[in-house]
């Protein structure tokens, strides 16, 4: 497990509550925090295994006038501000493979808009992207590995992690939501990012219940998963599918030839489940991620677990 990825998360959780309270004390400001919405993904909660998309936590914190459970129809009228830490490695951490990917420590910081126009829902953000031994991950990681007797990062791998650097990064993504029936929802959606990685990437999302409707969700860039930003809909059960495929025109983490060239299409599949209570709420999902490079001997599988309680 990425134990760094953990500590991270709950440094996150411990601050929030302070934030919301300081909002609603300040809710005569013009714009005031709405919600707030995290996602936790790790392969420890899936296939059971440290390697590749190893591990990483998405934060979202929303800024807005009002929600009324709508999204609005004004560019910048609803805001989030999304953190993105991450962490990507080789299969072995303690003697990896000639031909295998390079471990990666990135965290990303942006602003999105979330709009509705015609129909169609939109999500357009820009930020910027750190990589390198200057986002701290690698070594993060390998403190509470040593910690809790497990295997560390070696002293080879963190000489040769992907580089330090920064990268713009602009986010766009359109969907359409379609009702089937009261209770089932479809919705196509289409994304383009540019970046530390560039791609162009198409696919669906269902929801079979109430949970998940008529909210706010946002994407994790990860596993495709949309979790929730603002949890103001009903109590109950919603189960959530997905799946998609992009087409990578470069990536930094991915050299784009040799043992490690990058593979051109990227497959996501998943699904998991909502439930709402009174007073809490939990999310678990898992995910397929097909292979990323040639090396690759083929995909993995993630877990995905959200869950808040209100006291």
């Amino acid at each position: 497990m990425t134990y760094s990825i953990a500590a991270l998360t709950g440094i996150a959780l411990l601050t929030a509550g302070p934030v919301l309270a300081e909002a609603e004390i300040n809710s005569d400001t013009s714009r005031k925090l709405l919600g707030f919405g995290w996602l936790f993904t790790d392969d420890i909660f899936g296939d059971n295994a440290d390697r590749w998309r190893t591990g990483s936590v998405a934060l979202s914190w929303i800024l807005g006038r009002e929600w009324d459970r709508n999204l609005p129809t004004a560019f910048g009228e609803l805001l989030e501000i999304r953190v993105d830490i991450s962490a990507i490695s080789p299969e072995d951490i303690a003697d990896p493979a000639p031909d295998d990917r390079d471990y990666a420590g990135i965290l990303e910081i942006g602003v999105h808009t979330h709009f509705s126009r015609n129909s169609l829902d939109y999500s357009i953000g820009a930020g910027v992207v750190a990589t390198g031994p200057q986002t701290g991950i690698a070594h993060l990681q390998t403190i509470f590995h040593e910690a809790i007797g497990s295997t560390p990062v070696s002293d080879s791998l963190m000489d040769n992690q992907v580089k330090n650097d920064f990268y713009p990064v602009i986010v766009a993504e359109a969907a359409r939501e379609y009702d089937l029936s009261p209770a089932v929802m479809l919705r196509p959606f289409a994304e383009a990012r540019i970046g530390d990685e560039s791609l162009a990437r198409i696919g669906v999302d269902m929801t079979i219940g109430s949970v998940g409707r008529s909210e706010l969700l946002v994407r994790d860039k990860t596993t495709g998963h949309r979790y929730r930003a603002m949890s103001t809909g009903p109590t109950g059960f919603s189960f959530v599918a997905g799946a998609d495929v992009a087409y990578v025109v470069d990536s930094v983490y991915l050299p784009d030839s040799g043992d490690m060239g990058l593979e051109r299409d990227r497959y996501r599949v998943r699904g998991g489940g909502m439930w709402q209570g009174e007073r809490a709420s939990l999310f678990y999902g898992l995910t397929y991620l097909g292979r990323e490079f040639s090396g690759q001997s083929h995909g993995q599988v993630v877990g995905s677990l959200n869950f808040k309680m209100r006291f």
